[in-house]
């Protein structure tokens, strides 16, 4: 038995070292190179490609079976231009698996690997043909077929391997000097893996593998420059079109923009299927924590996400997550800081059904002066992929400044959502504004109306109506970027309270109204000096100077106070453009009727232009800018045919005047406060009114009894300003300038139908805090005028003569010179 047992061995040797020695005679006999036009050939009509090895094919038996190709390029489908190429390529076989239909690489070493990704239009890659397999049979031309074998042609490479039970190995994958380019055609953008390294574990058709991949990214514009490492079980299912990541292990580093990365890091279970656009993952956890460079506004920047269940698909309609959670910190340089945080506890979305519980998130800016928390909230979650419905979408604002200015905002709506297609429409706004300013007013404002959004374009469309107590408001407009707010709108209403609804923006228009007797008692004046409003100083400025003095030996220096308000900072933050259109528009008792006007705002500027309305039986045009962050504020105001009475009366005023009057002012200021503005105001005012009357003041009794104004002590004589006393004119002109809370006459006419009185030029005078007059003037008579003094009486049909009125507004004097008349007789 042993000596049978024997032999059979020794011949089983015999024969397989005669079975290897033939296979080798018969390998080392073959040239490999003749194989190139035919590998050529199966590429071209497989793919559309050009295949070259410039290099020749190295084949050697021993140890094992060993292959060497040099110099391969792979083209671009229907193109010469240079897809992928590789330097060299060396694999070694395995003997004994080829024996039982196996090709098993012992291992594959790449060399020089080089590939240019390019993404075009509508999102196709340049290696999608590849993926497939293989090109429809009616892309393989005629020429190609007759050129090559019809069966090669017309089948794929996996069609062939199906038909068999051969099977392909590769026990360990080697590759250096790797460079990877990824080029969007539709961004215009670059980016490059460089210095890549890939070593794998045994590769097999369904089983996962090791995977160990490193590499430096970087970018045409070098703002990208980091290392980045992936580790893991990798798992390619080509004809799936699937590529599967477990216990992935992905790290960059370096360099992004102006972010310095200490680490970003992904780990969990990851899987993709490019078909379907659809990702799955498990236990996924994000980290990123990094640094703002030198150049950048970032100081630093601190990122999180976890997803324990996470499925994404595009082909499938499908959505799911389950306690998704994500938050984030960037403080800036500075010292702004924006937190981020989103949750999703249960949430799954699919063609057929849809529902979860409640999804939640934030974002809060904070800075030393203010601070901005926007909530939003998605609750009862029903319908489909196509058509999502939420009975409950919850959007809570908050901006508050300085503790002192706050604005609330809250909206409630149900919505319908479509993810996919990124748009989102909520159909019945209901919600509040709330103004407050801390000890001063609170503001409500009810709001109801709709909005559309589009994700995509970052834009939404909104339609709101304030119910404010003189009527409701109509806000038609639209926002854009939401990074950087744009928004364009139109406003319009019936009836408008301005004071009510700018209550703490600060603009001059209430230096019109009348002042209150609180205000009146600062105004007193302690001395006066006729003619001379210069020396006239109130009890409130000494007690200023006074204060002031105090202050100065005890006070603390004052911090810098927070100096634009609660709108001006809103309008600040934003650009855009604004229309409105009022049937009344109430200001402190200013009526403005039919008013429209253009609001154009662009973060520290806003202009209002062509405003137009009609007042008191005339017209109103003007226009205006206020710069916030100087506090310059300019503008024009031009009046046509208003009626003087009617305007005093709606601005609380005493009707000391009537008439028909145009005017125009050009008007400047600078100042943080309305007071401010108001005590900085500057213009240039033209004034032109006919057939009125000024009531209080009887200018003719001049020419009644003239000798009562010139006596020969040099005094001055009081007006008639009784209560029935009125001077009737036919004409008013003057041209005059404000500054300093003085109005400077360049020129001033009055014309009755018995006198005139012409200003000296650039002499006249009148103070609004003192409410003081100096009018230097010529007074010319129409008629006669009868003259006694001494015993001496002049009559005269027309005469000029100098007189100065001057005094408060209800205490004014006329002085009268008769010397030139007298001496002339």
């Amino acid at each position: 038995m042993k000596k049978w047992f024997k032999r059979f061995v020794i011949s089983a040797v015999v024969l397989l070292i005669a079975a290897f020695i033939g296979v080798a005679v018969f390998i080392l006999n073959i040239d490999p190179s003749a194989y190139k036009n035919r590998l050529a050939a199966m590429v071209k009509a497989q793919y559309d490609r050009e295949l070259v090895v410039d290099g020749d094919i190295e084949l050697s038996l021993f140890p094992r079976i060993g292959l060497t190709v040099n110099n391969i390029s792979l083209s671009e489908p229907g193109s010469k231009e240079i897809f992928a190429k590789v330097d060299t390529v060396r694999m070694a076989v395995a003997l004994w698996p080829l024996m039982s239909n196996r090709f098993l690489v012992d291992h594959l070493a790449i060399d020089g690997f080089v590939a240019h990704i390019i993404r075009g239009a509508g999102g196709r890659y340049n290696f999608e043909d590849l993926i497939r397999h293989s090109l429809p049979k009616n892309t393989v031309s005629k020429d190609t077929l007759e050129n090559t074998n019809t069966q090669i042609a017309a089948e794929s490479l996996q069609q062939r391997l199906e038909k068999t039970d051969f099977k392909v190995d590769i026990a360990g994958l080697t590759l250096n000097k790797g460079l990877l380019g990824y080029h969007d055609t539709e961004k215009s953008s670059f980016a490059y893996l460089k210095d890549m390294t890939v070593r794998t574990g045994r590769i097999t058709e369904g089983q996962p593998f090791d995977l160990s991949l490193s590499g430096k990214l970087g970018d045409a514009n070098e703002k990208l420059d980091a290392q980045l490492n992936v580790n893991g079980l990798m798992l390619l299912k080509p004809l799936e079109n699937t590529y599967s990541f477990n216990r992935l292990n992905a790290a960059l580093t370096g360099k992004w923009n102006q972010l310095v990365l200490e680490e970003a890091n992904i780990t969990g279970e990851l899987s993709i299927n490019t078909v379907l656009n659809a990702l799955t993952a498990s236990q996924l956890e994000v980290s990123v924590k990094g640094a703002g460079d030198e150049q950048s506004s970032i100081r630093d920047l601190q990122a999180s996400l976890t997803a324990p269940n996470v499925s994404y698909s595009v082909g499938d309609l499908r959505l799911s997550m389950d306690n998704l959670s994500f938050e984030s910190t960037l403080n800036r340089k500075d010292k702004q800081t924006l937190n981020v945080t989103f949750e999703a506890p249960a949430l799954d979305i699919s063609p057929n059904q849809a529902g979860g519980e409640p999804v939640k998130g934030e974002l809060s800016l904070k800075t030393a002066t203010q601070q901005v928390q926007v909530g939003f909230s998605l609750d009862k979650i029903s319908g489909t992929a196509s058509a999502l419905k939420v009975a409950d979408v919850g959007l809570l604002g908050h901006y508050q400044i300085a503790n002192d200015k706050a604005l609330t905002l809250t909206l409630n709506s149900p919505s319908e959502i479509r993810i996919f297609q990124q748009s989102m429409e909520f159909p019945k706004l209901v919600g509040e504004l709330v103004l407050n300013e801390k000890e001063q007013y609170e503001q409500k404002i009810p709001l109801n109306g709709y909005a559309v959004s589009l994700m995509d374009e970052q834009s939404t469309d909104f339609f709101l109506t304030a119910n404010l107590p003189l009527g409701d408001i109509d806000i038609k407009g639209q926002v854009q970027n939401i990074f950087h707010p744009k928004v364009n709108f139109d406003v319009k209403g019936d009836r408008l309270d301005l004071r009510a609804f700018l209550n703490d923006l600060k603009v001059p228009l209430s230096g019109l109204r009348k002042a209150s007797p609180e205000e009146n008692k600062v105004a007193q004046p302690v001395s006066q000096v006729a003619g001379d409003t210069s020396k006239v100083e109130t009890v409130a400025v000494k007690a200023e100077k006074a204060q002031a003095g105090e202050e100065g030996k005890s006070a603390k220096p004052k911090e810098p106070q927070q100096t634009l308000t609660l709108k001006q900072e809103l309008l600040s933050r934003l650009s855009g453009t604004g229309t409105f259109n009022f049937n009344q528009v109430f200001y402190d008792g200013l009526v403005l009727d039919n008013l429209g006007a253009t609001l154009l705002f662009d973060h520290s500027d806003v202009q209002v232009r062509s405003v137009r309305a009609q007042a008191y039986g005339g017209e109103l045009y003007a226009n205006g800018s206020y710069a916030l962050n100087q506090h310059e504020l300019k503008g024009d105001i031009s009046l046509n045919n208003i009626q003087l009475d009617s305007l005093l009366t709606s601005l609380g005023r005493p009707e000391v005047m009537s008439g028909s009057a145009d005017a125009k002012i050009v008007f400047s200021s600078q100042g943080e406060t309305e007071q401010a503005l108001v005590k900085a105001l500057q213009a240039d005012i033209q004034l032109s009114a006919k057939q009125g009357q000024i009531k209080g003041l009887d200018l003719e009794s001049i020419l009644r009894h003239p000798e009562e104004y010139a006596n020969p002590w040099d005094m001055s004589a009081r007006l008639d300003t009784g209560g029935d006393a009125y001077t009737a004119f036919t004409q008013l002109k003057a041209e005059a300038t404000l500054a300093n809370e003085q109005v400077s006459f360049e020129q001033l006419a009055f014309v009755t139908p018995t006198l005139s009185i012409t200003a000296k030029p650039k002499q006249a005078d009148y103070h609004f805090g003192t409410k003081y007059l100096y009018l230097p003037a010529i007074l010319k008579a129409k008629k006669g005028l009868t003259v006694k003094r001494a015993g001496i009486t002049v009559q005269v049909k027309s005469v000029e003569l100098p007189i100065l009125i001057q005094g408060n507004q209800a205490t004014l004097d006329a002085k009268l010179q008769l010397e030139p008349l007298l001496e002339s007789k």
